[in-house]
């Protein structure tokens, strides 16, 4: 029971951000992806730069799920567990790098 409500809670973490990178997609102004800041990106191609950072967001949110899924599927203290832990932080490192070198790509 409690494998299937964490699967849940995975799943529901991943339409989240799948739900995000279509938006992204779809907007029309320059999309803030940092927290915290103000300046909106001053981009040349608005439109290719919310399609590329929707993409990736999506990508991610695609990874999100077999780097998550060996908390939910195996026992709580197995090396898969543990794998998953340490893969976490890659997976916010990689997510912010990508999206730093796409604000770089598209800048005026």
């Amino acid at each position: 029971m409690v494998n299937i409500i964490a699967l849940g809670i995975v799943l529901i973490l991943v339409l989240i951000f799948v739900i995000i990178g279509i938006s992204m997609m779809k907007s029309k102004k320059p999309i803030q992806y940092l927290a915290n800041t103000d300046k909106i990106p001053n981009v040349k191609d608005i439109k290719g730069y919310n399609k590329t950072l929707g993409k990736i967001f999506i990508i991610f949110a695609l990874l999100l799920l077999p780097i998550l899924s060996p908390i939910v599927l195996f026992a709580q203290n197995s090396k898969y567990s543990f794998l998953s832990i340490l893969l976490m932080p890659f997976w916010v490192i990689g997510l912010i790098i990508s999206c730093v070198f796409t604000e770089g790509k598209y800048k005026k």
